[in-house]
């Protein structure tokens, strides 16, 4: 891998090495929320478990991922240190990281504990001047919450119920989130109803082939918003395309100059997504409805969302950036 900062890098990593003690993510204030649901978690589940049972020295291909490599200041502590944008792949990379939580959890193994509390987190440690810090963080979303009350203590993923209404009011990525560890913990139990006696054992060997068998290729990109943007708008995630206000939102967000002030937008777009109930069905439904005020009429020009927005903003009945987001 070069070491230029003016090329792309790319390489092949290990679930080990994805969360190794260098490594340090973000979840960036233009990407879309966690969504995966029951049927992608069991469908990632089952792919690496029949890989392991098949052969336990064979590698298992997760996929693609895209990141923008940036280098952050922490002021607190003053200290530098390198972080991946996600750009693409956020929801396989997500379930990987719960799934760390669960199989902790669900295991007896205290080096197996140990492991995986140091794959979701770094330890603070006084001695080396390093900060406790998450190995993923939301720019924006409170979802880092989800991560600090109910993935790092131990026992926590454990007691979770997507049936308890204290979470029907959480965004909609924590809700799902939630959804995903409670789906890990269903097919882990069907698991050990196969395995009786053998189920401890089963836990450690998925544990060994998912942390050194299990790999992704990664494509880096130098730090350069422009060029995430770019790549965001243009990329669709594995098996989840990528809705038209996802699309409006980066381009939106791209228009803001200010880093505070886009922050606070993005966290409006986020509540913007969290508050749309009856009569629409979703933001995308919400926005062709503003598509039709504005223009006044339904057209060629406006029947996709996308294109519709640069019809208006060409129009100058909307600018980009604060304007649509006010």
């Amino acid at each position: 891998m070069s070491n230029n900062k003016n090329v792309l890098q790319t390489e092949k990593k290990y679930v080990k090495d994805l969360f190794s003690a260098e490594s340090f993510y973000n979840i960036p204030d233009y990407q879309r929320p966690y969504v995966w649901g029951k049927e992608q978690v069991y469908e990632l589940l089952n792919d690496v478990w029949k890989a392991m049972e098949q052969n336990q020295e064979k590698e298992y291909f997760l996929g693609c991922m895209i990141w923008n490599t940036k280098e952050v200041v922490d002021k607190k502590q003053n200290l530098k240190y390198q972080c991946q944008d996600i750009l693409d792949g956020q929801q396989r990379f997500i379930t990987l990281y719960l799934l760390l939580g669960v199989l902790r959890d669900l295991s007896k193994n205290e080096q197996l504990k140990k492991q995986t509390d140091a794959y979701l987190r770094q330890e603070h440690n006084v001695f080396e001047n390093t900060p406790e810090r998450r190995r993923i963080e939301f720019s924006v979303r409170d979802d880092n919450d989800f991560f600090d009350e109910y993935l790092f203590p131990r026992g926590k993923t454990a007691v979770l119920s997507s049936k308890d209404t204290i979470f029907k009011h959480k965004s909609t990525s924590f809700r799902a989130m939630l959804n995903a560890v409670c789906s890990m913990r269903e097919w882990w139990k069907e698991k050990s109803k196969e395995l009786g006696d053998d189920y401890q054992e089963y836990i450690l060997l998925f544990s060994v082939y998912l942390f050194n068998k299990v790999l992704v290729l990664y494509l880096a990109t130098p730090d350069s918003l422009d060029d995430a943007y770019n790549l965001f708008t243009v990329l669709n995630s594995r098996g989840m395309q990528l809705q038209a206000s996802d699309i409006l939102k980066a381009q939106n967000l791209r228009a803001v100059d200010d880093d505070a002030e886009r922050k606070e937008y993005a966290k409006k777009w986020v509540d913007y997504e969290n508050r749309i109930e009856s009569p629409y069905s979703s933001l995308d439904n919400f926005l062709n409805t503003i598509v039709v005020i504005k223009n006044k009429y339904q057209g060629e020009e406006t029947k996709n969302l996308n294109k519709a927005f640069e019809f208006i903003a060409a129009k100058k009945l909307l600018h980009k950036g604060k304007d649509t987001f006010a």
